[in-house]
């Protein structure tokens, strides 16, 4: 289910053309948006002669968190995109509460793919300042835009957001797709 062999994954794909331009939009700017924190990391760093966050054999530790966010990205958007008739941008918002994929262990994949994205960057470059940067990131993701978030989507989807949230944790499960104590 949910493969790109599924006939009805196929359907759904070929139906969303309308969509399409809004998703094209959104992935550039997001790739914008990171590539511009990764070079404004890097530039604090030489402006301040900061020392690399990791030596030379360690800063590949980061190949794992930088993979792992693009293959979380692609697939958590591919999913929204499928599952969700829509984009994660609101100009094109899905038709229902997507709780597959990514989304049956995060209600915030593609935000969690991005700071992994980040932090795997910097260990890389070894750039203190970009891990700085993805850190503020998480505190503003944690403490202002996805509470507005959750707030909209909480009157769009009423009662069946509220059973999302009750099941998938705002950053990731643990266990078994379920929140701890909520299920088998």
């Amino acid at each position: 289910m949910g493969s790109s062999h599924d006939p009805d994954f196929q359907e759904r794909l070929r139906l969303l053309p309308a969509t399409r331009h809004v998703l094209v939009i959104g992935v550039v700017k997001v790739a914008s948006v990171l590539t511009g924190m990764i070079f404004v990391g890097v530039l604090i760093d030489q402006t301040l002669s900061l020392r690399p966050l990791l030596i030379d054999p360690w800063r590949w530790s980061g190949l794992g968190p930088l993979i792992g966010g693009i293959l979380l990205e692609a697939k958590a958007t591919l999913v929204f995109w499928v599952h969700g008739q829509g984009t994660p941008n609101p100009a094109a918002a899905p038709s229902s509460v997507v709780d597959r994929g990514p989304y049956a262990h995060s209600r915030n994949p593609l935000y969690l793919a991005r700071l992994l994205l980040l932090v795997g960057v910097a260990c890389i470059v070894g750039s203190p300042s970009l891990l700085a940067i993805a850190f503020l990131l998480f505190l503003g993701l944690e403490f202002y835009l996805i509470p507005r978030e959750e707030s909209r989507l909480r009157t769009r989807f009423g009662q069946a957001y509220d059973a999302y949230c009750g099941r998938v944790h705002r950053w990731i499960n643990v266990r078994g797709g379920q929140k701890a104590g909520k299920g088998p």
